[in-house]
């Protein structure tokens, strides 16, 4: 008798401890989609901000006031869908390039023809 008790409370126990595990999956799964989600939605959000202030750039303006207008566009950005600013000197003038992200493709990579550049030297564009 005690070994059909421990053996129904044995199984019972592996059926609940299946379902929660079971559960514990499906909730990761759908956190992952969402996240997925969310970082493409910030990506495209991205995207349409930058082209949205755009214009608003010229030849000759600051670097501050560039980084101003522009800079906010790609706050939401993860890291991985960003590209560093680039620095180095040339003929004794500082060069720096920033990166927007100003594209995107369906093919999960990031790559340079996604950014449009800015080059300035010694601080204007």
């Amino acid at each position: 008798m005690n070994e059909e008790i421990d053996s129904v409370s044995v199984q019972s126990i592996k059926t609940k401890f299946g379902r929660a595990i079971a559960r514990a999956c499906a909730l990761l799964c759908m956190a992952a989609a969402l996240a997925g989600c969310a970082a493409s939605g910030f990506l495209q959000e991205s995207i349409d901000a930058y082209h949205a202030q755009a214009g608003r750039i010229s030849l000759g303006q600051s670097e501050e006031e560039v980084l101003r207008i522009l800079q906010p566009t790609q706050s939401r950005l993860a890291a991985n869908y960003r590209k560093p600013a680039e620095e180095y000197l040339q003929d004794g003038k500082r060069r720096k390039i920033y990166f927007f992200r100003s594209r995107s493709f369906p093919d999960g990579l990031v790559t340079d023809d996604e950014f449009t550049p800015y080059v300035f030297e010694d601080g204007s564009l």
